[in-house]
This record gives structure tokens, C-alpha cells and sequence, in this order.
């Protein structure tokens, strides 16, 4: 799974062999470029030079900083219709604002597996344009 890729590469699957401390959320975007999902971990900030991944499959990239509207939702694990469900209400709460979404939305992960569900944290998070 696109989890244990990533789980490998912080646990020293690396050029370096470099343990990684992980981080929350885990952000999974859904069916992006080849229709395949996306899954990312967020490196410490003291991290500025990372290591490269020694899987293939593993890439590195920086997202740009930027203004976000997000909504937190249903306590759980990532659910397709759960996460539609969130982003409609997201998008309905930006149209009444005024403010237009840019991109695919990204989901955040909170909590680690063991968590029971109902005290699990998701969100769903919309770029905002413009500035």
C-alpha cells in the first residue's frame, strides 16, 4: 500500500538510511494523473535537505504555501463517500462566501490506525484563489 511505501522510506529506505520522524496528517488526493490516488506525509520542518526515497514509486515535491478553506468531517476511517459528502459541504460553504476553490481537493489524516474510530480527526481542504 502507498502507506507502507512511505512508512519504509521515513523508517530508512533512503540514499541515507536516514530514520524520519513522522508527521500529521497523512493527505491523500483522490484519482490524480493517471487516475491513481495519491498519499504524502509531511517532512519535520528542520528537515531541509531530505534524503531521496530508495523506492521508485516514492517521490518527493514541495507544495506551495498557500490560503486553504477546510472543513473538518465524520470521525473514521477514509471513506470515498464520506470524503464526496465533505467536500460538497466544503464547497457549498465556500460558494456562500464568495470564494472560489483552485485544484483538487486533498484529504488530511490525523490519527493513527489504533484510534478508535469516533475519535479519529479528518478534513478536507480546498485551495482558495486568488490571494
Amino acid at each position: 500500500s502507498g502507506f507502507m511505501r512511505l512508512f519504509r522510506f521515513i523508517s530508512g529506505g533512503n540514499e541515507r538510511g536516514e530514520k524520519i520522524a513522522m508527521t500529521t496528517p497523512v493527505f491523500m488526493e483522490r484519482g490524480v494523473g493517471d487516475g491513481q490516488d495519491t498519499m504524502a506525509f509531511v517532512l519535520p520542518e528542520a528537515m531541509t535537505n531530505a534524503p531521496r526515497p530508495s523506492a521508485s514509486e516514492v517521490s518527493l515535491a514541495t507544495v506551495p504555501g498557500g490560503r486553504f478553506a477546510v472543513h473538518r468531517f465524520a470521525a473514521g476511517r477514509p471513506e470515498t463517500g464520506r470524503e464526496a459528502e465533505a467536500e460538497r459541504a466544503l464547497r457549498g460553504w465556500m460558494e456562500g462566501r464568495r470564494l472560489d476553490a483552485e485544484g483538487r481537493p486533498m484529504f488530511a489524516y490525523f490519527d493513527p490506525p489504533w484510534i478508535p474510530r469516533w475519535f479519529r480527526r479528518n478534513e478536507v481542504m480546498l485551495r482558495v484563489q486568488g490571494k
